[in-house]
């Protein structure tokens, strides 16, 4: 294929896509440049590597990086040192070879770009092998290849525009197209985090159950009912049908039930691994079938079988759920555990795990118990503990204005979770 690079000392075919000086190119200038390496780190994952040698260098500088140490010559060279000769030589030729780095993004797309093609040379293979077999049926063929063609299209799903500055500055921003009035518009993602056992997939069942029935999810006000689909990859049917049914209960009470095929909830107990591109690909079909207005997915630990804390596996987690909200421009809610004691009293509000959750999203709260009044009555005390009266409190900038999020939260008469002003004696 002309416009990829050939590598003849590896034996490879000349025509297989792959971009081998725009790999030495990055990994060089990662060597030299903390700039460049940021943005390596932003543009690339640790799939997109051809040479099985630069790939494992990647690796070794992108774990450096990710610990946060610098990543320069002499760092890169003991670290290669653990991995053996021809590592140690290629990091010599690199450091010494003087070359030019030119231009970083650039060098990064031709490798994206090499990979896509590679990965798309594998489905289009596959397909063949799969439509020559005579022991498979013509449609299931046809949907495997529609699957794994999918996922190749969605591998560089990056969609830009560009725009003078003055027609940015006078364009006209149309409104936000909600989900959940005054909180969630449509591509608006939350990461809601809390400690274990206080209640947050609870909340985010009460969410579900309220959206898709045309109620809002913490006031007594109606709402456009949406369509809203449920992946969940931890709790067991039990559970499920218990609080489900709670919240059904009340729901029925005031005649307001979600319509059918209004809420979907698709249980994977012990968790679903949305880095194997199988299983993405069934998932994004299931969610062209259903076109949900919301999503909510999780929790994050349960949702790839990769080390929590590597950037790597949580950036292509991240973009995994950013094609799932496109087929749609869906709304996203995920959870995430919280052993961060950053918060007022030492508690805990931010995503456990790699530091990409902590910028990903649009908003991110913690739902957490209210500090102790030791001042308080011990009546008082009492009926906040019964109530599990909760602080709803916003762990990172938020990126939308205007937004209307309960700052409290109790156990309600109505619904598990109700907004509510802290009881005052």
């Amino acid at each position: 294929m002309t416009g990829w690079d050939t590598d003849l000392s590896t034996g490879v075919s000349e025509d297989t896509p792959q971009a081998i000086e725009s790999e030495r190119a990055v990994l060089a200038a990662a060597m030299w440049s903390p700039e460049s390496m940021a943005e390596a780190v932003l543009l690339l994952s640790d799939d997109d590597w051809y040479r099985p040698i630069h790939a494992d260098l990647w690796l070794v500088m992108r774990r450096l990086h990710t610990a946060g140490v610098t990543v320069e010559p002499r760092a890169v060279y003991g670290e290669a040192l653990k991995l053996g000769r021809e590592h140690v030589a290629v990091v010599v030729d690199l450091g010494a070879s003087g070359m030019a780095f030119g231009d970083i993004s650039y060098h990064c797309q031709r490798i994206s770009a090499a990979t896509t093609a590679r990965e798309l040379r594998k489905a289009l293979h596959r397909g063949w092998q799969l439509a020559t077999s005579p022991d498979r049926e013509p449609i299931a063929v046809a949907e495997d290849i529609i699957e794994s063609l999918r996922v190749v299209q969605r591998i560089q799903d990056t969609p830009s525009t560009e725009i003078d500055v003055l027609d940015l500055v006078r364009r006209r921003v149309t409104p936000p197209d909600w989900v959940i009035p005054d909180l969630l518009a449509r591509m608006n993602r939350l990461i809601l985090t809390a400690p274990e056992g206080w209640g947050k997939s609870t909340l985010l069942r009460q969410i579900a159950m309220c959206v898709s029935a045309g109620l809002h999810p913490f006031r007594p006000e109606g709402i456009i009912p949406r369509r809203v689909y449920v992946l969940d990859a931890e709790n067991p049917e039990d559970i499920n049908t218990e609080e489900y049914g709670r919240i059904y209960d009340y729901l029925d009470n005031i005649g307001q039930t979600p319509k059918p095929g209004m809420l979907i909830v698709d249980e994977h107990r012990g968790g679903v691994d949305l880095l194997d591109s199988k299983v993405a690909a069934g998932i994004l079909n299931r969610l062209e079938q259903v076109r949900p207005d919301l999503i909510i997915v999780g929790p994050l630990y349960q949702l790839h079988d990769d080390n929590p804390h590597d950037e790597g596996p949580a950036r292509k987690l991240a973009r995994a759920l950013d094609r799932m909200r496109s087929v749609n421009q869906s709304a996203l809610i995920t959870e995430a555990h919280s052993p961060h004691s950053d918060g007022p009293g030492g508690q805990m509000l931010r995503p456990f795990g790699a530091s990409l959750w902590k910028r990903w999203p649009e908003f991110g709260f913690c739902l957490h118990p209210m500090p102790v009044d030791k001042t308080a009555s011990a009546e008082a005390r009492h009926i906040a503990e019964s109530m599990k009266e909760s602080q709803f409190t916003p762990w990172r900038g938020q990126r939308g204005r205007n937004r209307t999020w309960p700052k409290f939260l109790s156990q309600g008469s109505r619904l598990p979770w109700e907004e509510h002003q802290p009881l005052t004696y």
